[in-house]
């Protein structure tokens, strides 16, 4: 009997031992991202604002910083004639990088010998989101026209849920964004 009660309490032991999460908190985790962006922006001299630049406002390296903590730049603002609203289908255009040592590429598809057809979604629709992340979709709400560029800074919060799988760390990303097609 001695015995089975020692098995059992061992048992119990190991059990409570590893479901208790040694590791760091997700708040701890988004700290080290928030770090590993403000890191980048530095050695990038990015200078960072949180009022939306105007049209034709958009200094080199000057980011908006959304409420959302979206980091955005727009590189060109596209053709005005052409807009994005609510419902609309959009078509676009991405690198996709770590920001790592190298910025090293996870996926492209900014050519058409990367993938024949770009992205395609509906502006506005809920579930954009679960394959997109809410991060590029309020990018190219930001774009808003035919042809623009731009670059974001995409914390893993703000993008699907494979950039904050991960229970040691959180993967924040940039891209860089060209719309290609509203209808």
């Amino acid at each position: 009997m001695k015995s089975k009660l020692t098995i059992l309490l061992t048992l119990m032991i190991v059990v409570f031992s590893t479901a208790c999460n040694k590791g760091k908190t997700y708040s701890q985790l988004q700290d080290e991202e928030q770090v590993v962006i403000e890191n980048y922006i530095k050695s990038n001299n990015i200078q960072v604002v949180t009022t939306l630049p105007e049209s034709g406002e958009w200094g080199e390296n000057v980011y908006y910083k959304s409420p959302s903590g979206l980091y955005f730049h727009m590189i060109n603002e596209g053709v005005k004639t052409d807009s994005i609203r609510s419902n609309t289908q959009v078509g676009f255009r991405y690198i996709e990088r770590n920001i790592d040592e190298e910025n090293s590429i996870r996926r492209q598809n900014w050519e058409p010998r990367d993938f024949k057809e770009p992205i395609t979604f509906i502006y506005g629709s809920a579930s954009v989101s679960l394959y997109m992340g809410v991060g590029l979709q309020e990018a190219i709400g930001l774009m808003k026209y035919k042809y623009s560029e731009a670059m974001a800074i995409v914390p893993s919060g703000l993008n699907t849920s494979e950039y904050s799988k991960d229970r040691y760390k959180l993967y924040p990303v940039i891209y860089r964004l060209k719309i290609t097609s509203i209808k």
